[in-house]
């Protein structure tokens, strides 16, 4: 065998066992928890209890936080203007991200303190402030049910060591 197709055989074999150590820990430090089956995804026949299960933060909204969300969705996203639900979604999300997408980073730990609604004050007054896609998820969340959308918390829980 030539010296050059040895070199190649070698890289080759690095390359597999690279991809095969990373596929093994893949979800190292990750956990994923089953919360629900299929059918409590999506019921026949959504009632009240499906709602509230799956709009789990819903709940902790003020009625005034509610409508300075909406008043701040009429403002920049002209949601109003709209009657399909896909196209307030895209509005909505695109003017998150054109918001904030030049601040994802590394959050202080005080804003996963803040309400989503307190979340998107603090960082367009703090320009300098990092967030992260659950601080994006959270207040789409927010601005979504501001709107009248239904929508669904989801999020990648940490394992605790033992």
């Amino acid at each position: 065998m030539k010296r050059s197709q040895k070199w190649l055989l070698t890289i080759i074999m690095l390359f597999v066992l690279a991809n095969v150590f990373i596929f093994i820990n893949r979800n190292n430090k990750f956990e994923y928890v089953k919360y629900s089956d299929i059918r409590e995804l999506y019921p026949d026949e959504p009632g009240a209890s499906f709602l509230i299960k799956w709009n789990r933060y819903n709940q902790r909204f003020s009625s005034a936080e509610l409508d300075q969300g909406i008043s701040l969705l009429r403002k920049h996203t002209g949601i109003d203007t709209v009657s399909d639900e896909k196209d307030k979604v895209i509005r909505i999300a695109g003017w998150l991200y054109k918001s904030f997408y030049q601040q994802q980073g590394i959050p202080d730990v005080h804003l996963s303190t803040l309400t989503p609604l307190q979340q998107y004050n603090y960082l367009k007054k703090h320009r300098e402030k990092q967030l992260w896609c659950g601080h994006f998820q959270r207040m789409f969340g927010f601005f979504c049910t501001a709107a009248g959308l239904q929508n669904r918390y989801v999020e990648i829980v940490p394992v605790k060591d033992s």
